[in-house]
């Protein structure tokens, strides 16, 4: 997702006005994956399809804005925008300031839609370079511990010392082509008794 294009599911009701802003988007470098005219859409449309972020209205025909906002939050990785009244912005920012919603205010100008929308992919592609960077320091993390672990039972098992142990890890590692990850749990799991079948 960083550095491809914004895709954008916009959630409004039917008008000449949703072709001009689908227009507009693209002339800004953004991509319009689909348009929805009901909350209930919208929500069916998000089990198959990941978006980046959701541009909508608060006043679709079958439901509040707010509420398909909520509900596709809760089950997506997904930045919405949302057009409302400025009565409508207090209570989103004073009851769900937990949820990724910026409320923008109508009518909406050309450079407030571009300035929230930057804003909202940036903080959106900072954030995936973050949760990147955890999940490697973590598989790293949990890495060391199984080697950690399946070092002590080489070392007992078979009296070797602590860079004998993790040679042969490698080793094996290397000679059948199986992540030393994977070689480690099998030595945990079997106390050591696997390890010489590789």
């Amino acid at each position: 997702m960083p550095e491809g294009i914004c895709e954008i599911l916009v959630v409004m009701r039917h008008g000449e006005t949703v072709d001009k802003l689908c227009k507009l988007l693209h002339s800004l470098g953004y991509r319009v994956v689909e348009v929805c005219h009901s909350g209930g859409a919208a929500l069916r449309g998000t089990s198959y399809h990941n978006y980046d972020i959701v541009l909508c209205s608060d006043n679709l025909p079958d439901m509040r804005g707010l509420s398909m906002a909520i509900d596709m939050l809760e089950r997506k990785d997904v930045s919405v925008l949302m057009v409302t009244s400025e009565r409508e912005k207090v209570e989103v920012e004073t009851q769900y300031a937990d949820y990724d919603i910026t409320c923008l205010v109508k009518p909406v100008s050309r450079m407030v839609l571009q300035h929230a929308l930057d804003i909202t992919w940036n903080n959106r592609k900072r954030n995936v370079n973050i949760k990147k960077e955890r999940d490697r320091l973590k598989k790293e993390t949990e890495q060391r511990a199984l080697l950690v672990q399946a070092k002590q039972v080489l070392m007992k098992k078979y009296n070797m010392d602590e860079p004998q142990a993790y040679r042969s890890l490698q080793k094996t590692s290397m000679d059948t082509g199986i992540p030393v990850k994977e070689i480690a749990k099998r030595v945990i799991d079997t106390d050591g008794v696997e390890f010489y079948r590789y």
